[in-house]
């Protein structure tokens, strides 16, 4: 049985570096702009063994944020990205998404907790349309609300590379999640997507399972903490009777009905590919 978790798609800590990391020297570019613990970041962008950057608990401004964009531009090998609750907010997210359209390496970029409006997700799902090595988005605890999901969803469309895309927490309602149901109704590489804690409804999750009707290729759907109720849950539910690809599905938490979790857990009984369901 499938036992995924969803920490175990966001490590704490970076795997081991590896190969060599190339990068011009960009914090001669902010002499008295950037702090001492971003100096020492964008050290590390300097020709090294470096794949994996955490930037940990360093404070990071919006400047420290646009350095290291900068040096990603450059960059040739860094693979994974960590840049959780550093505030960089949307003028750091816009020059992160500037570097995205050039960047070819980067493969996991972690940007969640930073103070991202819809005006910074927007810049993101720009840069989505174009990069094409990027295959996770994790981007929870932003106030990106429906305006950033609904660009997100629709650079969904066209991008081809995106695997894991997770935005819990980001205040996103009914528009949102319908936005992002029709998106899944095109994509065809998205596998994981994480809409947690957020505002979705009934309405929000039947258009989420009019999309896994057709969607061929997700296999994980995390949507707790919602207000889906009885009505959404059964959505849900029939859809995947006919759905052949989810295994792991997440809705603790959404005003469902002791009587209805019966009712659907009866009529999951015909898919047999569903095997985590808590």
């Amino acid at each position: 049985y499938s036992k995924l978790q969803f920490s175990s798609l966001t490590p704490t800590k970076p795997p081991p570096a590896g190969t060599q990391l190339k990068t011009s020297s960009v914090s001669e570019a902010y002499p008295t702009k950037l702090s001492k613990e971003e100096n020492k970041i964008i050290e590390k962008l300097r020709p090294s063994d470096t794949t994996i950057l955490d930037v940990g608990s360093k404070n990071i401004s919006a400047e420290g944020a646009k350095a290291i964009a900068e040096a990603l531009r450059t960059n040739e090998t860094l693979t994974a990205l960590y840049m959780q609750e550093k505030n960089i907010s949307d003028a750091g997210s816009k020059a992160m998404a500037e570097a995205l359209k050039i960047n070819q390496t980067l493969t996991y970029l972690g940007i969640s907790s930073n103070n991202i409006s819809a005006e910074g997700a927007k810049a993101i799902a720009e840069a989505l349309k174009i990069n094409r090595t990027l295959t996770a988005l994790f981007m929870r605890k932003n106030n990106i609300s429906d305006a950033g999901a609904k660009a997100i969803a629709e650079a969904l469309k066209t991008n081809r590379t995106v695997t894991t895309l997770y935005m819990q927490e980001k205040n996103i309602s009914d528009a949102g999640s319908k936005a992002m149901a029709e998106a899944l109704k095109i994509n065809q590489t998205l596998t994981y997507l994480g809409i947690s804690s957020n505002n979705i409804s009934a309405e929000g999750a039947k258009a989420i399972a009019e999309a896994l009707k057709i969607n061929r290729t997700l296999t994980a759907l995390f949507m707790r903490k919602n207000n889906i109720s009885d009505a959404g849950a059964k959505a849900i539910a029939e859809a995947l009777k006919t759905n052949r690809t989810v295994t792991t599905l997440y809705m603790q938490e959404n005003n469902i009905s002791d009587a209805e979790a019966k009712a659907i857990a009866e009529a999951l009984k015909t898919n047999h590919r569903l095997t985590h369901l808590p």
